[in-house]
């Protein structure tokens, strides 16, 4: 897989892209962080420092892969993302 095929297989599933050029869900809570030769998927935590009352934003890695390595199977799904 190439990662233009990636691009176009996640748009085709509702992903968008954001102005990082990036992959995001709707809700923007899960994301594909796109580099030139690999994709990683995230999920995005909150959480408060008692020192200061605002919100801590981070992404959390759940997992990647090489596009080399991704492959869409025939139900349509992503496979090929290790832990």
């Amino acid at each position: 897989m190439t990662k233009q095929q990636f691009i176009d297989w996640a748009k085709s599933n509702g992903w968008k892209e954001d102005k990082f050029g990036h992959l995001r869900t709707q809700k923007g809570e899960h994301r594909f962080k796109l580099s030139s030769i690999a994709v990683r998927y995230e999920k995005q935590i909150t959480f408060s420092d008692s020192k200061f009352s605002d919100s801590k934003h981070e992404w959390l890695r759940i997992m990647s892969g090489y596009y080399k390595d991704l492959s869409i199977n025939p139900e349509g799904k992503l496979s090929g993302m290790k832990r």
